[in-house]
């Protein structure tokens, strides 16, 4: 079977590390063209056409799968010009940039009958399968609330804030763990030097009762990726920045009418899990269950629909913080 003929739109920041994973070679699919209006941050191997513009990239007719890695406020445009050409589409995240944007994809991508598939890579990661499976079977009990970090010190971009940016990571793991449906309540603030936000906080509260706060920042001093999850048999610790990202530490919570006071949860009776798991790249998984999905008419785990959901927590959220 030939190969899928992939090009890609942007070869910058995040760009570049598809075409590394394409030069490395991926299993039924080759990159034939980028597009890049900027001298490539990346060589490319020789056959690869590079074109300056979008639209020509789009027509041409010896590409099947188009990777949109561009600057966010271009996503919805170049995924809407994609589909209408008859493209499967990859787009980074965030989707879109706003829920209007998002069900207008929607509609698109439902009539066309090509594959749509958005970029959470962390939902390709192994460590958050693990956690999924390990959840779902009660592993820390019924899970009662979360709290997320993610920052670092990273590009200020100008036409989004740190909040769609980051935090978009956060929602789509919860999404893939829990389906809490929509969010019912939400509180939180922002702060920036700039016009665009740097920090974002958000006490948020979903359909299901799961309740929990998100942290982002692109203007921090250290980086941190971490979430932590606490239920009523223990707590689970994903942190992408250790070796061994997942902790599960086991204690049942004590019922509270036993004690009439204070109590302290007693460290003998807690468990401690570290998994040793062999995790594949993430954006290389990512890549190959869209090859897959294209090849085999499959869903992809990450779909218009899973972008749709994701789109609706960020929009809501979003909405509610306190802007200076």
């Amino acid at each position: 079977m030939a190969p899928l003929r992939f090009g890609i739109v942007g070869i910058g920041y995040f760009g570049r590390h598809y075409v590394r994973i394409f030069s490395e070679g991926i299993e039924g699919a080759e990159l034939i063209a980028v597009a890049t209006r900027t001298t490539p941050s990346v060589p490319l191997a020789n056959g690869i056409r590079q074109f300056h513009g979008f639209s020509d990239l789009v027509a041409d007719p010896e590409i099947d799968a188009v990777i949109i890695a561009s600057p966010p406020y271009l996503h919805y445009e170049m995924a809407q010009a994609a589909l209408h050409a008859g493209k499967h589409v990859l787009t980074e995240k965030p989707m879109v940039l706003s829920l209007e944007e998002a069900l207008q994809l929607q509609k698109t991508v439902l009539g066309n009958g090509t594959t749509f598939m958005v970029g959470h890579q962390y939902l390709y990661n192994d460590y958050i399968h693990h956690l999924k499976t390990e959840l779902a079977g009660g592993a820390i009990g019924q899970v009662k609330y979360f709290f997320a970090e993610h920052q670092y010190f990273g590009i200020l971009r100008n036409d989004i804030g740190c909040f769609w940016e980051t935090a978009t990571h956060e929602f789509a793991i919860l999404d893939y763990l829990f389906n809490p449906g929509e969010i019912v309540s939400s509180i939180g603030q922002t702060s920036g030097v700039e016009s665009r936000e740097d920090f974002a906080s958000a006490s948020v509260k979903f359909a299901s009762g799961l309740a929990g706060s998100i942290f982002v920042s692109w203007f921090q001093p250290e980086k941190i990726r971490r979430m932590t999850f606490s239920g009523t048999g223990g707590m689970a610790l994903f942190d992408d920045r250790r070796e061994k990202k997942l902790l599960f530490k086991l204690q049942p919570y004590p019922a509270v009418d036993q004690h009439k006071g204070s109590f302290f949860f007693d460290p003998k009776n807690e468990e401690i899990k570290i998994p040793d798991i062999h995790a594949e790249e993430p954006l290389k998984a990512e890549l190959a269950h869209f090859i897959e999905c294209i090849r085999e008419n499959k869903k992809p785990r990450t779909d218009i629909e899973h972008g749709l959901r994701v789109t609706r927590m960020l929009d809501r959220v979003y909405q509610g913080l306190e802007h200076p």
